[in-house]
């Protein structure tokens, strides 16, 4: 039974790092707005927000990603593939990843292929042209890192006994490098002019940077207060998330099945047993009736019968899957 993650402090601050912090809302190509860490859903003109409620926004983003990378993959995960596919996802959006190559080598249970598929995502459409865009390239590395870094220790690969070789099949178009600027009303990428060269810029080698993380983005200081999307709302927290510590891996706080108590289960499972008992005295009476009458007491057999199997299922369900986080 494959367990349900949720999103960690690591996955957080990757995407943080690569979306970068705007603190007053900017107007997209689209006609929609941004604020914060990549928030579009309540954006809108004239909101601002400090980089706490950004985060904030951010992580109630990730309930959904989260959520959608726990529904759409089949094979276990451990955290840091759970991370790198739910940033990635985040990137590129839940429907592109459904159909994404990267979830069907994950499904596959072929996780070293899915994790050099996500280098693949690393073109965008930038004022109609189809370019290979350099901060892509390292937001992929960054997600394939954490995918590729196991949490029990990296296999040993000694270079006197595994002597590497280079790939010549691996190549990689020139890439673009753009520019977006954090701040001003527009949120738009720039393209960066680079000196002619003499050499064809494509099918170049492609080369390995121990380095690749991004510049940090210079965001401002964070206001003491939140200016909120209108002025009725000033001072008050956007966002408040329950359960979400600074140190500590983020736990939405609804209640589900799985932070029932064991008494809870125990009703839940006599309950069921209950109904089971009085759907097999409603088959017994419906036996002995006649026309409507005997349809009728079917019907409700059939009924406390279906709840009877649920509430049986459901307490059998979480004893294994207790037992499985147990074990």
């Amino acid at each position: 039974m494959k367990p349900r993650l949720h999103v960690s402090r690591t996955a957080i601050g990757l995407i943080k790092a690569f979306e970068g912090y705007r603190r007053s809302a900017a107007q997209l190509a689209d006609g929609r707005w941004t604020i914060g860490y990549g928030h579009t859903l309540t954006a809108r003109d004239g909101a601002s927000v400090n980089e706490s409620d950004a985060e904030a926004l951010l992580i109630y983003d990730l309930l959904n990603v989260s959520g959608g990378v726990n529904d759409l993959t089949y094979t276990p995960l451990n955290q840091n593939q759970f991370d790198a596919l739910t940033a990635f996802a985040f990137n590129i959006g839940l429907d592109a990843f459904r159909v994404s190559n990267v979830l069907k080598l994950v499904n596959e249970g072929a996780l070293l292929q899915a994790a050099h598929a996500l280098e693949a995502w690393r073109k965008a459409d930038f004022e109609g042209e189809d370019i290979v865009v350099d901060a892509l390239i390292r937001r992929r590395s960054a997600e394939k890192a954490l995918f590729l870094t196991p949490q029990a220790g990296f296999v040993p690969v000694p270079s006197a006994i595994v002597k590497p070789r280079l790939d010549d099949e691996a190549v990689f178009a020139q890439p673009v490098v753009l520019t977006t600027s954090m701040q001003g009303p527009q949120a738009q990428a720039v393209r960066e002019t680079a000196e002619p060269v003499d050499e064809p810029q494509h099918d170049l080698p492609m080369e390995l940077v121990r380095d690749a993380a991004p510049d940090p983005v210079e965001a401002p200081a964070a206001e003491a207060v939140v200016e909120a999307v209108s002025p009725a709302h000033q001072g008050e927290i956007l966002y408040q998330i329950p359960g979400y510590g600074v140190d500590q891996q983020f736990e939405p706080s609804q209640r589900s099945l799985a932070s029932l108590s064991v008494i809870q289960l125990g009703m839940i499972g006599a309950g069921g047993l209950v109904l089971l008992g009085l759907s097999y005295v409603l088959a017994l009476q419906g036996a002995g009736a006649t026309g409507g009458s005997k349809i009728a007491t079917y019907g409700l057999g059939a009924v406390a019968g279906l709840g009877g199997a649920s509430g049986i299922f459901i307490l059998i369900y979480q004893i294994l899957n207790r037992l499985e986080r147990e074990g």
